[in-house]
């Protein structure tokens, strides 16, 4: 979708919260990205229920592996961004 809405954010608390949720999302973007580029020779191992750990090996490898080049695929870009434009009292004070 390439529609873009335009708005104008004066809450500190809401620009606080997307810049939480850019973060958490380049975040989640960055672990995707080191589990896809993983090294063969590079044990893949899961954390399961109560704490043991799960080694990845063969297919339940490749399956892992593809599901998070998927869900990289789907995460894409974040839609939001932000960009801090000049107040009008700034511009009057110039002219």
């Amino acid at each position: 979708m390439t529609d873009l809405a335009k708005a104008n954010i004066c809450d500190h608390d809401v620009v606080e919260i997307i810049e939480m949720l850019q973060q958490w999302h380049a975040n989640r973007l960055e672990k995707l990205q080191m589990i896809v580029q993983v090294p063969s020779d590079t044990e893949l191992v899961l954390r399961g229920k109560n704490g043991q750990q799960i080694s990845l090996t063969g297919e339940e490898r490749k399956g892992f592996k593809a599901g998070c080049a998927t869900a990289l695929e789907l995460f894409g870009k974040f839609p939001l961004t932000m960009t801090k434009v000049a107040s009008d009292d700034t511009d009057a004070g110039q002219e």
